[in-house]
């Protein structure tokens, strides 16, 4: 579960931005039952999701982005080469922050314990790491400047791993640590597999993920009752195998690779169909009619059924589940229903947290969030992106709990919105 995560010249976060997940104090909601979106963690509140407004090139997406590279940063220093540059990128629109780390941090809570965790790198090297654990206290595990480390006394194989000199400069000394098998690093690494950030426009990739899931029959079942509560008009659907030549993309949430399958003379590969039912003049059910998924159904059902694997995967298992442009395809009405799946304490029984971006003004109702939840980004005159929370807006008082949030976001009061005063007087002049 994430609680907190900082980021500080990374693409169009020039300035310090934190996305928080932690329940405001005294924030009273007057529109929906508030505790419903919380997750209750050792006598503290952490929310279930967050929503991120913005207009286009405002920075929504850039963040979503952060998020990922703190995921694949680790991830890539397990097994990376000295010499491999880092994928990072900093503000390229200040003559000083280009040649400047990027920093990122995160705080989550993972086995009973609470983890801060963040590195300052740039492409070429890992300038500083950090590693703290909190039960009662907070307690260093160990800190990095360039070469030399600072490790608590009781971490023997983070010794070890200093020791031997395998860490290069280029690489994140935890994501090292794991090589060695240390308990500290393995923790960390565990966390990391619960950590999933898709892509809502690019959604065919996670197709190979959800038929897999489908040979499970419970899991098959699980993703039927969702295709029929989204009243597709589907009845039922199967896995099928067809021979021939062509390919399939299967991807893995846990390490954020695919796979292509390429053109075997012989492959079977498997493919979905939905059954519509027919019916005849009487009006009686008759063989149900069968459609290629991939190829009759709307883009909107193919994104769904895309995503359902993912989705049902995230909330089983208590996941991060972070996506950009999800509502890119899908009617309001169902965003809203795959929203409520992370709030419903019936459907998200391992806690999982959803962090989304999207336009969809529609969801933006004290109805489906708190005002905790609602993020905004805005582009600064410099190019840079400013993140912050409804609950914390930063003209004049907090907004209402029974405002109209979509209609007053329109009209431009809580900022992250394009201005198209000069696109305006371009129409008035013709």
């Amino acid at each position: 579960m994430i609680v907190q995560f900082k980021v500080k010249n990374f693409l169009s976060l020039r300035d310090e931005q934190t996305l928080s997940m932690v329940v405001q104090s005294g924030l009273k909601e007057k529109l929906l039952d508030a505790d419903r979106n919380v997750i209750a963690k050792e006598d503290q509140k952490f929310l279930k999701s967050a929503v991120i407004y913005g207009a286009n090139a405002s920075g929504k997406s850039n963040l979503i982005k952060a998020l990922a590279s703190f995921w694949y940063v680790f991830t890539q220093s397990i097994q990376s080469p000295a010499g491999i540059p880092i994928p990072i990128a900093s503000f390229a629109l200040n003559t000083e922050t280009v040649n400047e780390p990027t920093m990122m941090e995160m705080i989550f809570h993972w086995q009973d314990h609470f983890y801060r965790y963040g590195f300052e790198v740039t492409p070429q090297e890992v300038k500083k790491e950090w590693l703290y654990l909190t039960k009662d206290r907070e307690t260093k595990v160990f800190v990095r400047d360039g070469n030399q480390y600072d490790i608590g006394a009781k971490h023997k194989i983070l010794k070890l791993v200093q020791e031997q000199n395998i860490v290069a400069s280029n690489a994140l000394f935890l994501a090292k640590a794991t090589i060695l098998n240390d308990p500290m690093a393995n923790e960390v690494h565990s966390w990391l597999k619960q950590f999933h950030v898709v892509s809502g426009i690019y959604d065919s990739l996670y197709l190979g993920f959800t038929l897999e899931e489908c040979q499970i029959q419970e899991k098959k079942n699980s993703i039927l009752e969702l295709l029929k509560i989204a009243d597709f008009g589907i009845e039922d659907f199967e896995i099928r195998e067809q021979e021939g030549q062509g390919f399939n993309i299967k991807f893995d949430l846990k390490t954020g690779s695919s796979e292509a399958n390429v053109d075997p003379a012989k492959s079977k590969l498997p493919f979905a169909v939905s059954l519509r039912k027919v019916m005849n003049a009487k009006g009686e059910a008759t063989q149900p009619a069968v459609f290629n998924l991939e190829q009759q159904e709307s883009e909107g059902t193919k994104k769904f059924f895309h995503l359902s694997g993912p989705i049902l995967n995230a909330l089983k298992n208590g996941n991060v589940f972070i996506i950009d442009e999800l509502d890119t395809k899908l009617h309001p009405l169902l965003t809203e229903r795959i929203i409520e799946l992370f709030h419903s304490p019936k459907t998200n029984t391992g806690n999982a947290q959803l962090i989304f971006a999207t336009h969809d003004t529609n969801l933006l109702s004290a109805h489906v969030f708190r005002r905790d939840q609602i993020w905004f980004t805005e582009k600064k005159k410099d190019g840079s992106t400013e993140l912050y929370s409804l609950s914390d807006f930063k003209k004049g008082k907090k907004p209402r709990n029974d405002l109209a949030l979509e209609k007053n976001y329109l009209m431009g009061k809580f900022g992250g919105i394009p201005y198209l005063n000069q696109f305006d007087a371009m129409l008035e002049s013709e």
